[in-house]
């Protein structure tokens, strides 16, 4: 794949590097809406804020690109759940788990650890 689909914020940083991409460009997605879940906020909204107070967009893709940002987490975000996301947000492709493997670490370490939760 290679048509620099995807919003900005959620995008994996080798959509924006016009490389080959593949489903583990939506795992990195993924990782990202983990952080957006676990804080209640925009990714990302804490750590590239332009001239006029607002988030910059532009400035996330550089950071990104450039593997000097990932999105935050809380200190309350469970320990599986933040394993998982920064799993998912490696800036190597290859390095982040395939779509079944999120479905079994998801199985076996975040639904045990959030139902006794």
């Amino acid at each position: 794949m290679t048509a620099g689909v995807g919003t900005a914020l959620w995008a994996a940083p080798e959509v924006f590097m016009a490389k080959k991409y593949n489903d583990r460009a939506d795992v990195y997605s993924l990782g990202v809406v983990l952080s957006e879940l676990d804080t209640c906020a925009i990714p990302f909204a804490d750590q590239a804020i332009g001239k006029n107070g607002k988030l910059d967009g532009m400035a996330v893709i550089k950071l990104v690109t450039q593997k000097r940002a990932k999105p935050t987490f809380s200190e309350s975000c469970p320990a599986p759940v933040l394993e998982l996301a920064m799993l998912c947000l490696d800036y190597e492709p290859g390095n982040r788990p395939s779509a079944a493997d999120v479905v079994q670490l998801i199985q076996s370490q975040i639904k045990p650890a959030l139902e006794a939760y």
